[in-house]
C-alpha cells in the first residue's frame, strides 16, 4: 500500500512538473517570431560579473551555513573551504525529488568530518528555510514595487511586517518552526539547538544582503542578453527571489524545475516578451548550475594547492633536520 502511493507520488509529480514544462516550451514556440524581431545583445563583461556575484552570494550562503554550525557546536572547527566543498556538494543533490536531499547531503558529508548529524540536521534545516523566508520577503516586497498603490500591495506589506516581527523576537521565531515541523512529524529544536536572539538577527541580516546579491547578479545576468533600463534592478531583484521561494516551496518537483521557470517566466512578461521572458528563464538555470561548477572546482583549486604547500613545507623541514644531523 505505501509502495503504491510512494509510486502514484512520485507520478503524478513528474505528470506536473512536465505539464509545466511542456506549457512553457508550446508557449515558448508560440513566441519565437517575436523573439527572433526582439533586439538582443550579448555582453560579456555583464555575463561575467553575473557569476562573480552569483558565486559571491552561493559562498556566502555555505559561510552563514557553517556560523550556524559553529554556534550550534563552539567546538566544531570545520574550515569554510570544507564548508564550502561540502556545501556545493549536497546542493547538487536537489536535483532529485524532494526538498530533504540537499539537507541529508549535508548530513551525510559532514558526519565524516566528525560533526555531530544532529548539529548537522539542525544547521541544514536552518540553512534551507531561513534563505526561504528572507526570497518570500524580498520577493513580495520588491516584485510589485511598480505596483504600489494597488490594494494587494498592502496584503503583502503587513505579512513582510509580521515576517520581519518574527526576525526581531527569536522566542516567537523557534515556536514558529516548531510549529512548521510539528506539522510534518518532524521532532521540534530544543532549546539547547536554537540560536540567540543576536545571532538569529545576524543570520537572517545576512541571509537578506546574501539575497539582495544573487538578485543583482541575475539582473546582470538578464542584462547581459536583452538591455533592461536601471530602474528595473529592484523588481528584478524581488522576481528572482519569489520565483527561487516558488522553487523551493514545490517539493514535488526536483530543485523546483519548471516551476521556478514558470514563475519566473511569468513575472519577467510583465517587463519583456513572454518568449523572452521564458527563454531567458531556462537559460537562467544553467547559469545557476555554472556558477555552482566553477565555485566547486575553485575549492578543489585551493584544496589542491594548500595541499601541494603542506607537502613542500613538510619536504624543507624533513631537508633541514637532515642537514642538522
Amino acid at each position: 500500500m505505501e509502495n503504491n502511493f510512494k509510486f502514484w507520488r512520485r507520478f503524478f509529480s513528474y505528470l506536473a512538473v512536465a505539464a509545466i514544462l511542456f506549457f512553457l516550451f508550446r508557449q515558448f514556440l508560440v513566441s519565437w517570431p517575436k523573439i527572433t524581431d526582439f533586439d538582443l545583445s550579448f555582453n560579456y563583461f555583464y555575463l561575467i560579473f553575473s557569476f562573480l556575484l552569483l558565486d559571491m552570494s552561493i559562498f556566502g550562503l555555505a559561510l552563514v551555513w557553517n556560523y550556524i554550525l559553529r554556534s550550534l557546536d563552539p567546538q566544531n572547527k570545520l574550515s569554510n573551504l570544507a564548508a564550502l566543498k561540502i556545501y556545493i556538494y549536497s546542493e547538487f543533490a536537489k536535483y532529485l525529488p524532494g526538498a530533504l536531499w540537499p539537507i541529508v547531503g549535508k548530513v551525510y558529508i559532514g558526519a565524516r568530518e566528525g560533526i555531530s548529524k544532529k548539529n548537522l540536521a539542525i544547521s541544514s534545516f536552518l540553512d534551507s528555510f531561513l534563505p526561504f523566508l528572507i526570497s518570500i520577503l524580498i520577493g513580495m516586497v520588491l516584485a510589485p514595487i511598480e505596483l504600489i498603490g494597488s490594494a494587494w500591495v498592502y496584503y503583502i506589506l503587513i505579512i513582510s511586517v509580521l515576517i520581519i516581527f518574527l526576525a526581531f523576537f527569536p522566542k516567537f521565531f523557534w515556536s514558529f518552526i516548531n510549529w512548521g515541523l510539528k506539522l510534518v512529524g518532524r521532532a521540534k529544536i530544543a532549546d539547547s539547538h536554537s540560536l540567540s536572539r543576536k545571532k538569529t538577527f545576524i543570520v537572517l541580516f545576512v541571509y537578506f544582503i546574501i539575497n539582495l546579491i544573487g538578485g543583482l547578479a541575475f539582473f546582470f545576468f538578464i542584462n547581459s542578453v536583452v538591455k533592461l533600463p536601471a530602474e528595473k534592478i529592484f523588481s528584478v531583484v524581488g522576481i528572482y527571489n519569489l520565483a527561487i521561494a516558488m522553487g523551493v516551496a514545490a517539493v514535488f518537483a526536483p530543485s523546483g524545475l519548471g516551476v521556478r521557470e514558470g514563475a519566473m517566466s511569468l513575472l519577467l512578461s510583465f517587463y519583456l516578451p513572454s518568449g523572452v521572458a521564458i527563454l531567458i528563464s531556462f537559460v537562467a538555470r544553467l547559469w545557476f548550475s555554472l556558477a555552482e561548477i566553477l565555485l566547486l572546482l575553485l575549492a578543489f583549486l585551493i584544496n589542491r594547492f594548500q595541499f601541494k604547500k603542506i607537502i613542500l613545507n613538510a619536504s624543507n623541514e624533513s631537508i633541514a633536520n637532515e642537514l642538522k644531523k
